[in-house]
């Protein structure tokens, strides 16, 4: 199961996804794919339950969408907004 780490928050301008870290008082920006890829990952808790709904909304080919993930999940994880696992 992919979760964000305690003490960060979540909203949502004008389509893009901004993540609020109280631990270091910095935000980050998503844009509306990565904004998407995120809300989908954490709602159905699964990678592959996110890159299926993804590739349907889309019309893009799950391995394509895969790679997006994981250069999305690196980015993330590199600035300790992931919890371990993800």
């Amino acid at each position: 199961m992919i979760k964000l780490h305690s003490g960060l928050g979540l909203s949502e301008i004008d389509g893009e996804t901004v993540i609020l870290d109280s631990r270091s008082g910095r935000y980050y920006a998503l844009n509306g794919t990565g904004s998407r890829m995120l809300a989908l990952v954490l709602e159905k808790g699964s990678v592959a339950a996110m890159l299926e709904a993804m590739s349907a909304e889309y019309d893009v080919p799950e391995d394509v969408l895969a790679k997006d993930w994981d250069t999305l999940r690196k980015e993330l994880s590199s600035r300790n907004l992931l919890e371990s696992g993800a």
